[in-house]
C-alpha cells in the first residue's frame, strides 16, 4: 500500500506553534496548531473564536510595540521576526519568538500572515542571569580596584565565549527548522513525485533538531553538575554486549558487526547508564560514517601502563623506581569509515566541531557527541583516545581505571 502523506500530523509534531491569521483591524486567527495549548493553556478554538485574545494576552509592556509592528506588517516583503512576552492562561509570563511571513493577493495587498512561535523563555532567563552576574562582577570591580584588570579580562573572555556559544547554538537550531519549513512549503507546491523525498528530509531534520536539543541538555546537565555519576561496580563486558544485542542498525546499513570481549575483566567503579551512553554515541558515529559493506568492531580489554614510585631500599636511605602498573579496563569502537584527516584531529572533541566527512555529506550529526563522551569519561577518572587513518578507518578507545588491582594479571 502507498504511504499516506499527512503534512498536518507532521506540523503538529514540531517543537513550535504554527499559525495563520487574516490581516484586519484585529488579527483573526484562522488556524493555530495544538501546541499552543501546551504553551499558553488556551485551546486552538479559543484563539480562532476570539479575535481580541491575542491582543489581551500580550504583555502590557510589549503590547503597543507589537501592535504597531503588526499594523506595519504590510511593509515587509521578506519574513520578519518579533520577540515579545505573552501571558499564559495561568498567569505565567513567557517570551516567544514570532517568525512571520505576509502573504499578498494578486493585487499585492497583504491578506494573510503565517508564522511560527517558539518558546524562548529559558534563553531569555539565561541572558538575564548572565546580565545580573556581569552587573555583580562590575560592582565588585569598583570595590577592588587592584583586581580590576584581571576581572575585566575575565569578563571579556566570558562575553566572547557567550557570544560565540549563543551564535553557534542559534545557527545550529535554525538550520534544521529552516530546512523543515522549506520542505513543508515544497510539499504544498512542489512536484508530487518528490513528496516522499520531502518527507524524508523533514523527518531527518526533525530528528536532528531533537538530537541537538537533547545533546545540549546533556552537556548543560554535566557542565552545571546537575548530573553526577552514580558510582557502583560495573561490568564493562555487559555494557558492550548490551550494545551489540540489537543488530538492526548494522544490518540496515549493510555492515558487519564483530564483538571481541575479554574473557576475564575486573569490574570498574562507574555509572552504567552514563558509560552506556558514551558507548552508544561512539557506536552511532561508527554506523553513520562506515560505508555499506564495512566492518565495525566492539572490543573490551584489560590494559596496563607503568608508573614509578619511590620505595625504600634496604634501610640505607637510597630509593629505587620499581615498575608498578596502573590497570585500565577499556572498550573500543573500530570502524572502516573514511578516517579523520590529521589537521582535524586536534579539534575532534570540540563542541559543535564536525570534520570534512560530515560537512560534505548528508550524514546527520550535531558535533556534540564526542564532547559528551569526553565529559562522561573524564568524570569517571578515565580518558578517551583514538587512532585514525584516512581511507582506512578510526578506533576510539575509552580507558577506565581499575581501583582494586589486587590479583589482576594482564595478558
Amino acid at each position: 500500500m502507498p504511504v499516506e502523506i499527512n503534512p498536518q500530523a507532521l506540523i503538529e509534531q514540531l517543537p513550535a506553534v504554527t499559525y495563520v491569521a487574516a490581516i484586519a483591524a484585529l488579527p483573526k486567527i484562522l488556524y493555530v496548531s495544538p501546541q499552543i495549548e501546551t504553551l499558553l493553556g488556551f485551546a486552538p478554538a479559543d484563539w480562532c473564536g476570539d479575535a481580541g485574545l491575542w491582543v489581551r494576552q500580550l504583555h502590557p509592556d510589549d503590547r503597543s510595540r507589537i501592535i504597531d509592528l503588526y499594523y506595519r506588517s504590510g511593509d515587509h516583503s521578506d519574513p520578519f521576526v518579533m520577540e515579545y512576552r505573552v501571558l499564559a492562561c495561568d498567569g505565567r509570563i513567557l517570551w516567544v519568538r514570532d517568525s512571520a511571513l505576509v502573504l499578498r493577493d494578486a493585487a499585492g495587498q497583504p491578506r494573510l500572515m503565517q508564522g511560527v512561535l517558539q518558546d524562548i523563555t529559558e534563553s531569555k532567563q539565561a541572558k538575564e542571569e548572565i546580565r545580573q552576574l556581569k552587573a555583580a562582577l562590575e560592582r565588585q570591580l569598583a570595590e577592588r580596584s587592584a583586581e580590576r584588570q584581571a576581572v575585566n579580562e575575565a569578563l571579556q573572555e566570558l562575553g566572547r565565549f557567550k557570544g560565540e556559544f549563543i551564535s553557534t547554538v542559534s545557527h545550529e537550531l535554525r538550520t534544521p527548522l529552516a530546512n523543515a519549513k522549506l520542505m513543508l512549503a515544497l510539499l504544498e507546491r512542489g512536484k508530487p513525485e518528490k513528496r516522499a523525498h520531502y518527507m524524508a528530509v523533514i523527518n531527518r531534520e526533525i530528528d536532528l533538531f531533537a538530537q541537538l536539543i537533547e545533546d545540549l541538555l546533556d552537556l548543560s546537565r554535566i557542565d552545571t553538575g546537575k548530573v553526577q555519576p552514580v558510582m557502583a561496580a560495573v561490568n564493562v563486558n555487559e555494557i558492550v554486549a548490551g550494545q551489540a544485542e540489537d543488530r538492526t542498525p548494522f544490518v540496515e546499513r549493510g555492515l558487519t558487526l564483530e564483538v571481541d570481549l575479554a574473557p576475564v575483566l575486573p569490574e570498574v567503579q562507574g555509572d552504567q547508564r552514563m558509560l552506556s551512553q558514551a558507548l552508544a554515541k561512539l557506536t552511532t558515529n561508527a554506523i553513520r560514517y562506515t560505508p555499506r559493506g564495512g566492518v565495525i568492531r566492539l572490543r573490551t580489554a584489560l590494559r596496563s601502563s607503568g608508573r614509578g614510585i619511590d620505595t625504600p631500599e634496604r634501610g640505607d636511605g637510597s630509593t629505587r623506581q620499581p615498575f608498578q602498573p596502573q590497570y585500565w579496563v577499556t572498550f573500543s569502537v573500530e570502524d572502516t569509515g573514511p578516517g579523520i584527516a590529521k589537521e582535524e584531529q586536534a579539534r575532534l572533541f570540540e563542541r559543535f566541531f564536525r570534520g570534512a566527512a560530515g560537512r560534505k555529506s548528508d550524514i546527520p550529526g550535531t558535533g556534540l557527541g564526542l564532547a559528551i563522551c569526553k565529559e562522561i569519561v573524564s568524570r569517571h577518572g578515565g580518558k578517551i583516545t583514538f587512532q585514525s587513518q584516512v581511507g582506512v578507518g578510526s578506533t576510539f578507545t575509552v580507558w577506565l581505571p581499575v581501583h582494586n588491582p589486587e590479583g589482576i594479571r594482564c595478558g
